[in-house]
């Protein structure tokens, strides 16, 4: 539901992996997280997706991104800067690493995921695996109910930690 994304009113943080997607929709994140360690051929950072959010958007980089994705953002002319965090080495995906960075650095009291199935289908299981522990790591470190899963899949599910919404319904005082 991209119209639910777009009138979330709070900060919007997207993966590169879905930036063209969610800006096709009228979508603007705040903050788009990235740890690539390359340029990928299927380019995740075109410049005319990236024109539209140079305004509004910040590219997060990991210690990992690779000096040509950094030539590429600057190329393109998109505000970024480099985090590092030490517990970088639990981040088995972007999403944990995005997930990481809206707690620690924005010091949010909830965090909206949206799309975050990781069902294992897609991914090698151990892969997958991986994402899980890292994922189940972090969330048991924070107060419980940090995480919304907006999603509807995947290892989100654990009443003890994560509260559960859907974007048809979401509600945010």
């Amino acid at each position: 539901n991209f119209e639910k994304i777009k009138n979330f009113k709070d900060i919007k943080i997207c993966f590169e992996v879905n930036l063209e997607n969610i800006v096709e929709h009228g979508i603007i994140p705040d903050y788009i997280m990235t740890m690539e360690l390359y340029v990928r051929p299927d380019d995740f950072f075109k410049e005319n997706i990236v024109k539209q959010c140079r305004e509004k958007s910040k590219v997060i980089c990991s210690a990992i991104t690779h000096q040509s994705v950094i030539n590429r953002l600057e190329a393109v002319g998109i505000p970024y800067t480099r985090w590092i965090s030490p517990e970088e080495p639990r981040f088995a995906n972007v999403g944990t690493f995005g997930m990481v960075y809206a707690k620690q650095v924005l010091n949010a009291d909830k965090i909206f995921l949206v799309g975050f199935e990781h069902d294992g289908v897609k991914e090698d299981e151990k892969v997958y695996e991986y994402w899980c522990y890292d994922f189940w790591y972090f969330v048991r470190k924070w107060p419980k109910e940090t995480i919304v899963n907006c999603t509807n899949a995947g290892a989100l599910y654990d009443s003890d930690y994560i509260l559960d919404s859907d974007l048809v319904s979401l509600v945010v005082k």
